[in-house]
């Protein structure tokens, strides 16, 4: 019969109760954070049970690593189309820039450093997860380089770090004190590093340093 909705699957209906539970969960940890927020909440605003949730995850922590692992394979997909689609270096940096504005991704990527360090049994999972962030972003910065046809100064892998390091580094103090810490200062400084860094690759490249 025509405009008869299609039953779903039970599989997909698992799926799907599984999704409405990771983003109720992303919701509320970037509104309340993650240890304000009960299992209760999280399955009250996705519209189940307690029940409902056990049956998905384990516990609370099971959630926050499938959110997290997410979180990252999303983040791997948007900024490798950014690369790709790109028109130049600067229109790369605009595009990194829209991404700072994000301020729900923010604080959740503030959340998820605060809960390994919180939580000793968490710490190998949450390692894992953004190792391979960290690994994805090498390979974004050493695909970056490979065009500009110059040696990096630092191994991909060190930069990736410094990277990460800076832009946690400004969102947390960012959360105290905005006026300071601008939203866009990440970038700005990127620009300003990958200047530097072209300078000096140019001089190593003419014997000067």
């Amino acid at each position: 019969m025509a405009g008869t909705p299609t039953r779903l699957t039970r599989a997909e209906q698992r799926e799907q109760t599984r999704t409405r539970l990771l983003d109720a969960g992303e919701e509320l940890f970037a509104e309340r954070g993650i240890a304000s927020t009960p299992i209760e909440d999280i399955a009250e605003r996705a519209g189940f049970s307690r029940g409902a949730f056990y049956s998905n995850f384990a516990d609370k922590d099971a959630l926050v690593m499938a959110i997290l692992e997410r979180t990252i394979a999303r983040n791997e997909v948007e900024l490798e189309e950014l690369f790709t689609n790109r028109v130049d270096a600067a229109d790369f940096m605009r595009g990194l820039r829209e991404r700072e504005t994000d301020t729900s991704r923010r604080a959740l990527s503030l959340e998820y450093l605060l809960y390994g360090m919180r939580n000793p049994a968490a710490q190998a999972e949450t390692r894992r997860i953004l190792t391979a962030s960290r690994q994805a972003l090498a390979r974004l910065v050493e695909a970056t380089w490979a065009e500009f046809d110059v040696e990096l100064p630092i191994d991909a892998d060190t930069a990736a770090k410094v990277l990460e390091a800076l832009d946690d580094g400004l969102d947390m103090h960012r959360q105290i004190d905005p006026e300071g810490y601008p939203l866009g200062m990440y970038t700005d400084v990127l620009v300003m590093l990958q200047d530097a860094a072209l300078a000096l690759a140019e001089k190593r490249a003419r014997g000067e340093g």
